[in-house]
């Protein structure tokens, strides 16, 4: 690559799939410029370069292009970079990993998102055909507009939400980059940071462990996540009221998921 290109790398994901955290980390590796969406509200020169490369032929961009857009902001000892690809298509043979989370998490959080666990399903249920649906459509029919007509037709929420999920975790398998997992960035975070960097070319940095110390408390991220909170274990699901797991358990041996393979089992043993 020539020493004024930046290499392109990019996180293929969904949302509410840990995007802003994996986002968030590798922004204060000294050789990672993240593109768009870390922060609430993308500056113009980072929606102009997301748009930039989302048609880029290439998996590399000559260095002043960038900092035509980006200015002093575009960091000195920056070689790659991290381009989120969670509604687009690139028109350039990838190279990066992919982030995934399990479904029935993945679904609660996009069901609850607006109103919080605690609103009535009634009320889940208007901000899904108002607010999230529209959003999947469009991110849909950016990856695959035959999909997105089928969606459309669809009523029931859930079914659209496994449909959607199915096409894009079929595209992250068949990209062949390193597929890494939410649950593990929380829970096994260091050798999850190690495949990580080997996925994007990167040698690994100590600053990825405690990349919140970057950020002050309370700094607002992208959907929602305080940029200045330190990494969290947790359980990888929490039963939502009246949602069952088969549809979700389903899925993922469908999919050939093992990581989620048996996941739900004790709850539907003690339903």
């Amino acid at each position: 690559m020539p020493a004024n290109d930046l290499r392109v790398v990019q996180l293929g994901s969904m949302a509410r799939s840990g995007e802003t955290l994996f986002l968030r980390t590798f922004s204060v590796h000294p050789q990672v410029q993240v593109v768009h969406d870390l922060r609430v509200g993308n500056t113009a020169a980072e929606t102009a370069l997301f748009k930039l490369l989302r048609i880029w032929p290439a998996n590399r961009v000559p260095r002043v292009e960038v900092e035509r857009l980006f200015g002093p902001t575009l960091k000195t000892g920056a070689t790659h970079l991290l381009l989120k690809q969670g509604v687009f298509h690139p028109r350039h043979a990838w190279r990066g990993v992919g982030l995934i989370r399990n479904p029935y998490a993945m679904f609660v959080s996009l069901w609850t998102y607006d109103a919080g666990k605690h609103a009535k399903d009634q009320q889940h249920l208007h901000n899904w055909r108002t607010l999230r649906l529209p959003r999947l459509l469009a991110w849909c029919d950016a990856m695959d507009p035959v999909l997105s007509r089928q969606l459309a037709a669809m009523s029931d929420p859930l079914e659209q939400f496994l449909l959607f999920y199915a096409m894009r975790a079929q595209q992250l398998k068949a990209s062949g980059q390193p597929l890494l997992h939410c649950e593990d960035l929380v829970n096994q975070t260091l050798p999850t940071l190690r495949s990580a960097c080997q996925g994007l070319g990167l040698v690994p940095h100590d600053d990825l462990l405690r990349a919140h110390q970057f950020y002050a408390k309370g700094d607002a991220g992208h959907g929602g996540m305080d940029l200045g909170s330190p990494i969290r274990p947790g359980g990888d699901w929490q039963p939502h009221p009246g949602l069952p797991t088969a549809p979700f358990d389903a899925l993922v041996r469908q999919l050939g998921l093992n990581r989620y393979t048996g996941l739900y089992a004790p709850a539907a043993q003690a339903a």
